[in-house]
């Protein structure tokens, strides 16, 4: 009996060696991050697109602090909410706050990644190269900082095509909750982040304070509708040469989870849709990876492949 368990920890040990080495070697290129010096920064006509499903209680501080943004030439950015098939009073709020609004009403086609097709598309068409350069995605809960589009400006300047910005969690002392998340996510959405832009790797588009250039979203439009539509979108463009830039001196707060419940929720919906994304696309990255010795694509099937880190964390003591 004893031999059996010593088997299956040596067999655990294994399996957790992979992700555990790979993890560490990202946190300890977050050391060697550097930023470089700020270019010359052109103005960029911003497009802040909000999409939002009965977002009623959340929308009206995270429109007064989008409001308030302005880039390094104090330009204003035009700001658009997409009201998702609300049956609140979103677009209500919207509209007096003095913002676009676009009202979408489709019972067969929901979703976020529907709602950004529909509206990008729209855009596109709406508006100039010269009005809409650039386009910010910022979910209806979210308080970006106060320098996020200046950040987000200097970024593009070096050359960024497509930008994540870091995504911290608002009342961060709150409760242990919100701490735990806190610190949950600034190894997953900060440290690990600036391992990758260390080492000339790809970023991962995070569903919030995503900005991508006019031409981005021309070459490759939205088509990502699955539960974990940023991720989606993320290994295409990995697949198609194009980087996600780590932007993290540009800063968005989201709404921590306030129940064990809701959290857990969250997290298994989210896990069980990046799972299914992960049977689909990792054998494409891999394959893209070798024919075109594309470490980003390698990175990107390694951040699939990885379990969740709490998952992590069992399986090792386990072992």
């Amino acid at each position: 009996m004893s031999n059996v368990l010593a088997l299956i920890s040596i067999i655990l040990l294994v399996i957790c060696a992979v992700p555990v080495g790979y993890l560490l070697f990202l946190m300890i290129a977050a050391a060697f991050y550097r930023t470089s010096r700020q270019p010359e920064v052109k103005p960029i006509s911003f497009v802040c697109l909000i999409p939002a499903h009965n977002e009623a209680l959340t929308l009206p501080v995270t429109l007064q602090t989008i409001k308030a943004l302005r880039t390094g030439k104090a330009a204003a950015p035009r700001i658009i909410v997409v009201a998702d098939n609300c049956t609140d009073q979103t677009a209500e709020i919207a509209r007096e706050a003095g913002v676009i609004i676009y009202e979408r009403q489709d019972a067969n086609l929901r979703g976020k990644g529907q709602a950004l097709q529909w509206a990008i598309s729209r855009l596109l068409k709406e508006y100039s190269a010269s009005e809409f350069e650039a386009l910010v995605v910022l979910d209806a809960d979210t308080i970006p900082h106060a320098a996020f589009l200046k950040e987000a400006e200097i970024s593009l300047a070096r050359g960024a095509q497509v930008l994540q910005s870091r995504y911290d969690v608002l009342k961060q002392h709150e409760s242990w909750r919100t701490l735990l998340l806190f610190s949950a996510f600034i190894i997953y959405n900060h440290i690990r982040p600036l391992g990758r832009a260390a080492l000339g790797l790809s970023d991962g588009l995070r569903g919030n304070g995503m900005v991508f250039r006019r031409e981005v979203l021309e070459r490759f439009p939205w088509q990502a509708f699955s539960i974990v539509e940023d991720i989606e979108y993320t290994n295409r463009l990995a697949m198609s040469g194009l980087k996600v830039t780590y932007a993290p001196q540009a800063i968005v707060y989201g709404q921590a989870a306030t129940t064990g419940q809701q959290a857990a929720s969250q997290r298994m919906r989210w896990e069980g849709g990046r799972w299914q994304q992960a049977r689909q696309d990792v054998p494409r990255l891999l394959g893209y990876a070798f024919r075109k010795a594309s470490m980003v694509a390698f990175d990107r099937a390694m951040d699939l492949i990885i379990p969740p880190l709490a998952l992590l964390v069992l399986a090792v003591l386990g072992g």
